[in-house]
């Protein structure tokens, strides 16, 4: 439990930060500093957004949430810690996580880059979500009627 494994880190182990965990952990919407803000304060309506801000990088470090910034956006935060690949709308910024069998077995094995030392690999697929490629194909359709 990562309570445990906060515990062994050295951190106290503060309701606050317990609540910020699980808030990411539940996610699926791989959300930014200013969404576990809002939905934290529903239980702890004094917490600050920097105190939020803290938390979550000190988790990143440790390993215990992934810290994703698709296409050089806002960071956003990944409950799931284990390794995996995201896909990014490049339009509407949705992430969703992403198994690509292919890619992993390509890099498994992989120890050095030239003079870098591989920690791990992450792949960030850019893409047009299902709504947005809908919005593209209407405003295409309309454009076409308007002539």
């Amino acid at each position: 439990m990562a309570m445990e494994r906060l515990r062994h880190l050295g951190w106290a182990v503060t309701p606050q930060r317990l609540s910020i965990l699980r808030v990411v952990a539940d996610a699926k919407d791989h959300p930014r500093a200013e969404t576990v803000f809002e939905r934290v304060r529903r239980e702890h309506p004094h917490i600050s957004l920097a105190t939020v801000h803290r938390t979550l990088e000190r988790l990143a470090a440790a390993g215990e949430v992934c810290k994703v910034t698709p296409l050089h956006d806002s960071a956003r935060y990944d409950g799931n810690s284990a390794p995996h690949h995201h896909v990014v709308c490049v339009r509407c910024r949705e992430v969703q996580d992403v198994e690509v069998a292919e890619f992993d077995h390509h890099w498994r094995g992989i120890e050095q880059i030239g003079e870098f030392k591989v920690l791990g690999v992450a792949l960030e697929v850019r893409a047009l979500c299902a709504a947005c490629q809908q919005k593209t194909e209407h405003a295409r359709s309309s454009r076409r009627i308007a002539r």
